[in-house]
């Protein structure tokens, strides 16, 4: 359930998420529903892409609102 609850925590679609991890959408599905299907390292994988991903957009927001306030 920890893939399900960071994209929730983070405001990620499922549409997003299974772009961002190149897995299609009913598979990703499974694997934020079911702990026991597939692989653990995969899981792992997919959870980081996330990170990764909501880390470079937080920091492109936060950029993008340092720069506008310096005007």
């Amino acid at each position: 359930m920890e893939l399900k609850q960071y994209r929730l925590n983070t405001g990620i679609s499922i549409k997003e998420a299974s772009k961002t991890t190149g897995v299609p959408i009913r598979i990703y599905i499974r694997y934020e529903n079911d702990n026991s299907y597939g692989n653990k390292l995969k899981r792992n994988a997919m959870l980081e892409m996330l990170k990764q991903k909501w880390y470079c957009w937080r920091q492109r927001r936060f950029n993008n609102q340092t720069n506008s306030s310096n005007y």
